[in-house]
């Protein structure tokens, strides 16, 4: 006895809709995954961007270190007459929060 044609018909229809689903899924779930890689990429290159802004050079802040442990001693010496000030100054100036 051969299939009826009704019955074919509704097959093939619901074998596509099962496909169209799956197909149309895949292409939302790419934009998605598409969209997550490229936020990725934009902060990537924000970090890169912002560590060319931050980065100094060694030598730079050795000179900087210098200068700042000689401004300290100079203010050491200038607020010797007032020993709180002077006391903070010099755990500062030795490294010591």
């Amino acid at each position: 006895m051969p299939i009826p044609w009704g019955v074919v018909a509704t097959i093939v229809i619901a074998f596509m809709a099962i496909v169209g689903a799956i197909v149309g899924t895949h292409r939302y779930n790419e934009k998605g995954r598409s969209r997550i890689y490229e936020r990725m990429d934009e902060c990537k290159a924000d970090t890169a961007k912002d560590l060319r802004m931050d980065y100094q050079r060694k030598d730079v802040c050795t000179i900087t270190h210098q200068q700042i442990d000689k401004r300290l001693d100079t203010i050491e010496k200038q607020t010797a007459l007032l020993p709180d000030i002077a006391a903070q100054i010099k755990l500062l100036a030795n490294g010591n929060s």
